[in-house]
């Protein structure tokens, strides 16, 4: 079979309904073929056996006629065709008859009574029905078919039914003997942040998950060596993900999610393939209402220009009743497959990195609600507008990071608002910064530890303040002035609204500092509504350590713009990350418009490391939660700094040769017409 996986793939789940598995294998398979899809992701076992099980707690589906093999029947005729079969398996729930044998296999809610929706039962994770009767499930299945590989869905703790509601801490015996033996205390019963015992239990779920991730894995690998699996990103050969609406979402619409989720594959996947599945439906409750074309083909358009391979999933069969968004996916799958080459090996090579940080959103926000999502997401959106090509940089990876590498890859490292911090990783943050490398802080990043504790100062010695003396949560109708000729860009700008919190800090002798501190004013009625009072408190501290140089940002302007998008936030966010650059230039420079996104990757592959591939992808169909056709853009000029010579370039969407030229140590080029996606491919 050999690492089909580590090549681009085109992939296609068909999410099986029982009353789905006595299709025609030969229907399905030419409809993939139909989409150019490579990669068929199927149902095969948990929840509901699609083939003849002979294990009596697997439950056979009832809709399967005797004699019939729907697995076998498929996989003969994908294979038959060059497709390869990766087979999906949902350990989260199990019928009554399992539940009848084995209760304490179950999730046992607070209240002592199981979890059942639709007359299936959640399992718990340290119960048998994972830790044992899974792996007999694994060796039928793997010893009955060849299958390609192994997809696990809804891995883990679920708190939370299909309807949203909350079931709480699972209460089962396996849990309580578990916690006590891990931590010699009782189990918590409720979620409560200030109970050091429920944080304990949160480093309890991970622990457990990961038990039985690598058991699982092992399993599935002493089966059959050379099956990929896909499935949590410790123990997997592929990482994969899902990007999807829900109609009580908060809003705004996250235009950027698919993208996010490419560049968050990328930075831990450490060379591993990724693709994330563009759910066809609007969300579980609507699971046969289709997205927009405009909304299917923004989401993996952003997939393509972040090096991940293409991912579609449907609920059911592709017989579906509503199909207005095949076509896009079929056009865009087409050109993957036109040309899988230019997309096989690449390695981002931007110059800016954001850090992206689970510690945080899983204890500091849980103090400050959304906000730290709203800060990272700020800052993503600046970088993209003003296109900046930029890694997503995940937190519990810094400490894996050589020093030399960070310093190597990244002129300018951003943390928006990364509150939580371990010393280990401060202090290689600082080291970076010592070594030459630009950092952009924001607000409360370093003043918390990996636990969400806070810290009486800051972790990250190379800030260039010493202390909070002051905190405010509340700014509102408060300013920041700018002083004439102090900031680029900032002419005809004299004030910038801030809003929410603010530190007011001491700054470290040697620093400088920009924009003064207009605090809360009157705001009515209108005859009391100026200024009487102006502050020496800073917007901006600026600082050198090392060879590198900081700015540090005590409030919020990232969480500011992505709340309302006020064009003097991310000037000044772009201000500050072009001043500590320690390139002193920018990667990327275009007239393109803002809902144009540039990234920029190097494809290794076969020894040759000289293809460099550029894209632009236009957001410009996006307005708010609706999706429709991009607006043609004509006329782009775009000059980008490549670590090599190049000879050549060629548009692969309008399929044309692009001439170059050089200019100001940049390769510049014109794009005449960008639709939705744009690659362009340099040797």
């Amino acid at each position: 079979m050999g690492n089909w996986w580590q090549r681009p793939y085109r992939m296609i789940q068909t999410n099986l309904r029982e009353i789905d598995c006595n299709l025609d294998p030969e229907r399905l398979v030419d409809q993939l073929k139909s989409f150019n899809a490579n990669v068929l992701l199927l149902n095969v076992g948990g929840i509901v056996a699609f083939y003849p099980t002979e294990l009596p707690l697997h439950h056979r589906d009832d809709f399967l006629k005797d004699g019939a093999d729907m697995v076998g029947a498929v996989l003969e005729a994908a294979h038959r065709n060059g497709i390869k079969v990766v087979g999906r398996f949902d350990l989260s729930k199990c019928h009554r008859e399992v539940y009848e044998a084995h209760p304490n296999w179950f999730w046992v809610g607070v209240d002592g009574r199981p979890v059942v929706y639709n007359g299936l039962y959640h399992t718990c994770i340290n119960g048998g029905w994972y830790r044992e009767y899974s792996h007999e499930i694994l060796k039928e299945a793997l010893g009955k078919y060849d299958l390609d590989g192994i997809f696990f869905n809804m891995f883990g703790y679920q708190v939370y039914d299909y309807s949203g509601n909350y079931h709480g801490i699972c209460q089962c015996p396996n849990c309580k003997a578990r916690f006590r033996e891990m931590f010699g205390k009782e189990l918590p019963q409720v979620e409560n942040w200030d109970d050091p015992v429920y944080r304990e239990y949160i480093t309890f779920k991970h622990k457990t998950v990961d038990e039985v991730a690598r058991e699982i894995y092992r399993t599935v690998k002493e089966a059959k060596p050379d099956i990929v699996t896909m499935m949590r990103l410790d123990d997997t050969d592929v990482i994969r993900m899902e990007v999807n609406r829900a109609v009580d979402r908060e809003l705004p619409e996250w235009a950027y999610w698919s993208g996010e989720q490419a560049k968050w594959a990328h930075a831990i996947g450490k060379g591993k393939n990724y693709s994330s599945a563009v759910v066809y439906f609007i969300d579980i409750p609507y699971r046969f209402a289709a997205e927009s074309e405009g909304c299917l083909g923004l989401r993996l358009a952003q997939q393509l220009a972040n090096g991940a391979s293409l991912d579609f999933y449907v609920l059911g069969t592709l017989d579906q009743e509503d199909q207005k968004g095949y076509p896009i996916v079929r056009k865009l799958f087409n050109y993957h497959a036109n040309h899988e080459d230019d997309y096989a090996g690449l390695r981002s090579i931007a110059r800016v990195g954001l850090l992206n940080s689970s510690t945080t959103s899983e204890y500091y926000a849980r103090r400050e609600g959304k906000r730290y999502l709203h800060c990272f997401r700020g800052a993503y959106q600046i970088l993209a507008e003003n296109h900046i090509p930029f890694d997503i940089i995940s937190e519990p990876l810094i400490n894996e990071r050589d020093i030399d590498e960070l310093v190597r890859r990244y002129d300018v490292m951003v943390l928006p608002n990364v509150a939580c911090l371990s010393n280990e990783q401060a202090a290689l943050l600082d080291r970076y910064v010592e070594e030459g490398g630009g950092l952009v802080a924001t607000y409360e990043t370093a003043l918390f530890d990996e636990t969400g504790a806070e810290r009486s100062g800051f972790a990250l010695k190379s800030l260039p303040v010493e202390r909070v003396e002051f905190k405010k949560e509340s700014m509102r109708s408060a300013y920041f002035r700018v002083g004439e000729c102090e900031l680029p860009g900032f002419e005809d700008t004299r004030l910038i609204l801030l809003d929410e919190g603010y530190l007011y800090v001491k700054a470290k002798d040697g620093a400088e500092s920009s924009l003064r501190l207009i605090p809360p004013q009157r705001y009515g009625p209108p005859e009391k509504c100026y200024p009487d009072l102006e502050t020496e408190r800073p917007g901006i501290i600026w600082g050198r350590y090392g060879k590198g140089r900081v700015a540090y940002i005590p409030w919020k302007p990232d969480r500011l713009y992505y709340r309302h998008g006020l064009v003097e936030h991310s000037k000044l966010l772009v201000t500050a990350i072009d001043r500590v650059n320690r390139s002193g230039r920018r990667q990327i420079v275009t007239n393109a418009p803002p809902h144009v996104e540039v990234t920029i990757h190097q494809r290794q592959q076969d020894g040759n490391d000289a293809r460099y591939v550029l894209h632009l992808v236009n957001f410009s169909g996006n307005r708010g939660t609706a999706y429709n056709d991009p607006i043609p853009i004509h006329d782009i000029h775009v000059e980008v700094a490549l670590p090599v010579q190049v000879s050549s370039a060629r548009l692969l969407v309008l399929d044309s040769p692009v001439s170059i030229s050089e200019h100001n140590g940049r390769i510049a080029f014109d794009v005449p017409k960008l639709e939705l996606f744009e690659a362009v491919v340099f040797e």
